[in-house]
């Protein structure tokens, strides 16, 4: 006797494979079969005609740690109402660890009223250890964000960043993505990032490479210079070998919509020469992002 059985449902296994009609066997919290369980008897069916029977979907451009939702409502009911139970964080050039100091929180001040938050760590291991303490809803992982790196070493300076300052930030990332992260991720257009240059890019990118890790990347422009930026992403994976993910990619602006086209055939390009592109969109049109990225620099 199996505990629920999920029946008339047609299954996508997340594999690539067709979706297939087939009922869903489940023990003690696991999936024991997939197939005809028709006749089988179970404390629970569920009959799920006319619907789609997926694996728990992955959120890969969440904010929920930098709206520190993750930290003040961690059951994440929202995630979870929708299909969700596997959010990474850290996007858009800002994570919640590591900290060389406690100012360094003002990485997600674009998101969050830093005065209402209380934190007791500074390392990636710290944060994991107390995300995991308070028990979140969903499965939960981190990029390192390039901007928490940045102001973690120049702090609130606008200059141009130096070598030593880069090496600080490569040992950061080291030791980060070691500590549990995984990979970096940038957010070019935001004030305490726009100035970035390719080579410390790079660098940092070879960093996360040599441990495993992946690049994400907001690119610096999505207007008039989204081909130029994608060129960029493309550019700075292409030199470290680096899996490379762009966040929601889009042409800001109707008037920028048809460079959409160039930029989608430069990243289908970049996947043919054997490179690994991929990026994510999100299904409505308003933009999340701060009202200074649309003014002038």
């Amino acid at each position: 006797m199996y505990d629920i059985v999920i029946q008339h449902g047609t299954v996508i296994d997340g594999s690539g494979n067709p979706m297939v009609a087939a009922d869903i066997a489940l023990k003690e919290g696991i999936i024991v079969g997939v197939g005809d369980f028709s006749a089988s008897s179970a404390e629970q069916i569920i009959d799920a005609s006319g619907c789609y029977v997926t694996p728990g979907f992955i959120d890969v451009n969440n904010h929920s740690d930098t709206y520190w939702e993750l930290l003040s409502q961690p059951e994440l009911a929202g995630m979870l109402c929708q299909g969700v139970t596997t959010i990474i964080g850290g996007n858009s050039g800002s994570s919640l660890a590591p900290f060389t100091s406690p100012s360094v929180i003002r990485s997600i001040q674009k998101w969050t009223d830093i005065g209402k938050v209380n934190f007791n760590w500074l390392s990636m291991e710290g944060f994991l250890e107390e995300v995991e303490r308070r028990r979140p809803g969903v499965n939960f992982g981190t990029l390192v964000g390039h901007g928490t790196l940045r102001r973690g070493v120049m702090h609130d300076e606008s200059r141009p960043i130096r070598p030593e300052e880069i090496n600080s930030m490569e040992r950061l990332l080291r030791t980060a993505i070691h500590e549990g992260a995984l990979g970096l991720s940038t957010g070019l257009v935001y004030t305490h990032a726009h100035d970035t240059g390719i080579r410390e890019l790079v660098q940092l990118t070879l960093v996360a490479r040599a441990v495993g890790g992946v690049y994400a990347t907001y690119v610096r422009d999505e207007g008039a210079g989204l081909v130029k930026a994608v060129e960029e992403a493309i550019s700075v994976a292409r030199e470290s070998e680096a899996p490379l993910h762009i966040s929601h990619l889009k042409a800001v602006g109707e008037k920028y919509w048809p460079l959409m086209d160039e930029a989608l055939h430069l990243i289908e390009t970049a996947s043919m020469n054997n490179q690994d592109v991929t990026f994510d969109v999100y299904p409505y049109t308003a933009t999340g992002s701060v009202m200074y990225t649309f003014l002038p620099k």
